[in-house]
């Protein structure tokens, strides 16, 4: 025999002496399940997963199974990796936006019609129906004046009497001329305008009578008010209390 075929046999004899290799996971797929495993451990240590949590995700990552099914496990998950980046990277830009700023409420809106508009006099309404508004085409009612009447005691004198009753006694009016007589002339037939309504001074009697108070001569009403002898004009007000005389 030679010396080649000698150690042909004898090689073939050491390789069936050797055991065999047992089949392992592909390195591409098995940096994956170190990565899954090294993150198992860290969250363990950190307290934040139980012994039941890391057992369960042991079996979650394959880490005991057969090498058959770690391969179809890991070639899974590689061929998707591409789909659960996409959603990854837009779930890390949401969460990673600032949050807005609240918005300043808004100022109400004011409708144009609702803005109160200024109302002429004669548009406000009537809050008491039982009174009459004014018409404008009357004529205005004038105030009322006094007439002051004066009541002589038989104590006064006859010249006082005199002038009291010449005070009272209304002036004759004087006689109206005749008006002269004129030849009428054709003129056009005015249109007639509405008239406002002539209203009677309505003439109040107030009974007075002669009043002597610091030196001087009034006539007095019974509520304490002071007349002009003469003119009959109110000038001041008697205070009963102090006895004194009261200007207006």
């Amino acid at each position: 025999m030679s010396s080649a075929t000698t150690t042909n046999v004898a090689n073939n004899v050491a390789n069936a002496s050797k055991p065999a290799r047992k089949p392992t996971l592909p390195a591409k797929l098995s940096k994956f399940l170190v990565s899954n495993y090294s993150l198992i451990q860290a969250l363990s240590a950190k307290g934040l997963l139980t012994d039941e949590n890391v057992e369960a995700a042991y079996a979650e990552i394959k880490l005991f199974s057969s090498i058959e099914e770690q391969t179809e496990f890991y070639n899974a998950y590689l061929s998707s990796s591409k789909d659960v980046t996409k959603v990854m990277k837009k779930f890390v830009t949401v969460r990673n936006k600032p949050p807005k700023a609240p918005k300043a409420p808004r100022k109400p809106r004011v409708k144009k019609d609702a803005v109160e508009k200024p109302t002429p006099a004669d548009a406000t309404p009537n809050l008491n129906p039982d009174v009459e508004k004014p018409d404008a085409t009357k004529a205005p009612k004038k105030p009322r004046t006094k007439k002051v009447t004066t009541v002589v005691d038989d104590s006064q004198s006859d010249v006082v009497k005199d002038l009291v009753e010449a005070a009272n006694t209304p002036l004759e009016p004087k006689p109206e001329k005749a008006p002269r007589k004129r030849k009428p002339k054709k003129v056009a037939e005015p249109v007639p305008l509405p008239q406002p309504e002539v209203v009677e001074e309505e003439v109040e009697e107030i009974h007075t009578q002669e009043f002597s108070v610091e030196g001087k001569n009034y006539l007095i009403d019974g509520d304490n008010n002071l007349y002009s002898i003469d003119t009959h004009e109110q000038l001041a007000t008697f205070d009963p209390l102090t006895k004194k005389v009261v200007p207006l």
